[in-house]
């Protein structure tokens, strides 16, 4: 047979000794079909066409097709069917679900999309990983962390809080956060009537008068009037000052929680006499005031009050009647009367001259003066004259005794009272003594005669005696400075929370001078002993004597330097060991309990004693005042009396 054209059958066609030479792919892997109907199979003899090979493998049959970037249905596309720019099951790419918390999703642009929250959620950070991440219901008190949990772009609750910037502000506005007040005073009212809370822009706040507060007041915060929004920081970035009165913020009778935030509270120095300063006062507020990362600063107490000298006695000591003549015997009225002292008429009045006495049976002498009061004693009376012809004149009367010096005062203490508005006062010293009058002079003897029928002179009343000069005024003592002063009741303590705050008081005012002691009135001098006109033998009747001058007041002690105490705890009742009821607890930020960060100036100085007005010695300095952290006032009998003010800093 003849060779032929070498076939694919596995025959040697061609006569050369070797089969399907020609076809060398014979047994080479191969696929058929597309996508996922791809099937892998060998490189064969093409039974139909021996002279060419076929791929043994039949491709599979196809099926629907499905995003997953592949050719399911094998027609040579892929994920054919499928919008992966808009679908929410293959966001970008097969099987990317959005899928978002709290929130239905949409697929935008291949990028999943909010397209709304759940009732009561927001997407706040707009994150759309996190779907609508912050939950509006919650409550949203200011935080340290400056964290807006109620989503309404606030550390905060907006909807429940009154806004004021004393820079961009109008009292005019309603106090929302695109409108804020411009005062705090108005803040705080309005804040009460909504039962709000009030949140400060940085700036100053100058306060006329002590501000009664019962809501909370949050500063940290700065308002932008351009944008109208609000931002919360650090204090010391977004600084909310109060300041402007001697008491700045009173806190009384509470009823429910109250926060002081994130300001400074500035007490102006104190300038009414003995008046104190204080940044913060808590009375009766229980356990419902807390002050957290604020500072609290009081200025100077006020200087006291000189004690006033003391009046001079008045000048009104009378002078002793001048006695008289007659020709009329006998002579009963002829004695001068002795002065008088209407203003201090007990026991000051001179006494009456003697009467003048007709002559008898040879000389007869007159009377011999009578004696002075005694300080502050009438002055003696003189009897009528003798029964001896050719007789002396009547003799002076003697001056009063001197009135006695008044006492000096002790000088004021440190300690005080509580006033009727429930805050410390400093005590006074007490006024010096008045002194005492001086004593009335004795009346002059009666003159006498040689002259039966002839009577002599009257003796001349006794001058009165002069007032005790008044005693120095009470000396006040220095007003305190208190950054935080703290009363509690009788059956509730009044417990007030200090977290991560610094308080710091000023300088004790300065104790006032006591007063000098007045300066005793002269006496009256006594009246004349006349002589009988006309009568050579009749004799005149004594002078009186001068009464004695009052005696000086006594001066008033110095009234006490004032007391400087980053707190003031003052007891709840007249027992004094009830400061229980009256405390402060000290915490750091996180709520533990913390050293207190507390400062304090000096005291006030002591005032001086008042001087005597005459050689006696002055009287004595007040009492020095006291310094530290904390000061105790435990309240004995009467309740009000605050005379044992103490340190407790332990």
């Amino acid at each position: 047979m003849s060779p032929v054209q070498e076939l694919c059958n596995a025959d040697d066609d061609d006569c050369d000794g070797r089969v399907d030479e020609a076809f060398p792919q014979l047994g080479q892997a191969c696929m058929s079909g597309v996508g996922d109907c791809v099937v892998a199979g060998n490189v064969v003899c093409d039974p139909e066409v021996p002279a060419q090979t076929v791929c043994d493998a039949v491709a599979g049959e196809g099926v629907g097709e499905v995003c997953d970037e592949q050719d399911n249905d094998c027609d040579q596309r892929v994920d054919e069917g499928f919008d992966l720019t808009r679908d929410v099951d293959n966001c970008g790419a097969c099987e990317r679900r959005c899928v978002l918390a709290e929130a239905s999703a949409a697929c935008v642009d291949s990028v999943c999309r909010v397209e709304a929250c759940a009732e009561g959620f927001v997407d706040l950070d707009e994150v759309a990983d996190n779907g609508c991440e912050c939950d509006a219901r919650r409550e949203d008190p200011p935080d340290s962390e400056n964290l807006d949990t109620n989503c309404d772009g606030l550390d905060g609750d907006a909807s429940a809080a009154v806004f004021v910037s004393p820079t961009h502000g109008d009292d005019g506005g309603a106090g929302r956060r695109d409108a804020p007040l411009r005062s705090l005073e108005r803040a705080v009212e309005l804040a009460r009537e909504q039962r709000a809370a009030v949140y400060l822009d940085a700036g100053e706040y100058a306060l006329e008068a002590t501000l009664v507060v019962d809501v909370d007041l949050h500063g940290g915060y700065r308002f932008d009037p351009q944008a109208r929004t609000w931002a919360r920081g650090a204090r010391a970035n977004h600084t909310a000052e109060l300041r402007g009165a001697a008491t700045v913020l009173r806190y009384e009778a509470l009823t429910r929680d109250v926060v002081l935030d994130r300001v400074v509270v500035e007490a102006a120095a104190a300038e009414e006499p003995g008046q104190s300063s204080v940044a913060v006062v808590a009375l009766d507020v229980r356990q419902h005031l807390t002050i957290r990362d604020a500072e609290l600063l009081a200025g100077s107490g006020a200087y006291g009050r000189d004690g006033a000298t003391g009046v001079a006695g008045d000048d009104t000591a009378e002078v002793g009647d001048d006695g008289q003549t007659a020709n009329d015997r006998p002579c009963p009225l002829c004695g001068g009367s002795g002065g008088g002292n209407p203003a201090c008429p007990d026991q000051t009045a001179g006494g009456r001259g003697g009467h003048g006495a007709t002559g008898a049976d040879g000389d007869l002498d007159g009377e011999d003066g009578c004696d002075g009061g005694v300080p502050g004693a009438q002055g003696e009376a003189c009897p009528a004259g003798g029964e001896a012809p050719g007789g002396e004149g009547g003799a002076p009367g003697d001056d009063g005794g001197s009135g006695t010096d008044g006492a000096a005062s002790a000088g004021g203490t440190s300690g005080g009272q509580i006033g009727e508005d429930g805050l410390w006062t400093p005590a006074a010293s007490p006024a010096g003594e008045t002194g005492g009058p001086g004593g009335g002079a004795g009346g002059g003897g009666g003159g006498a005669a040689d002259d039966h029928d002839a009577p002599g002179g009257g003796g001349g009343g006794g001058g009165g005696g002069g007032c005790g000069g008044a005693g120095g005024g009470l000396a006040l003592g220095g007003g305190g400075s208190f950054a935080l002063y703290v009363r509690g009741t009788l059956n509730e303590a009044s417990v007030v929370e200090v977290v991560a705050s610094r308080l710091s008081s000023g300088r004790g005012g300065d104790g006032g001078d006591g007063g000098d002691g007045g300066a005793g009135a002269p006496g009256g001098r006594g009246g004349t002993g006349p002589r009988q006109p006309g009568c050579a033998e009749c004799r005149a009747g004594g002078s009186g004597g001068r009464g004695a001058p009052g005696g000086c007041g006594g001066p008033s002690g110095g009234g006490g330097g004032g007391p400087s105490f980053a707190v003031l705890r003052v007891s709840a009742s007249d027992d004094p060991a009830r400061l229980d009821r009256s405390r402060v607890v000290f915490l750091d930020a996180e709520g533990r309990p913390a050293a207190p960060n507390l400062g304090s100036d000096s005291s006030g100085t002591p005032g001086s004693g008042g001087a005597a007005c005459g050689p006696a010695e002055g009287a004595p300095p007040g009492g020095a005042g006291l310094r530290g952290q904390i000061g105790c006032c435990g309240r004995a009998h009467p309740a009000d009396d605050c005379g044992d003010l103490t340190r407790c800093d332990d």
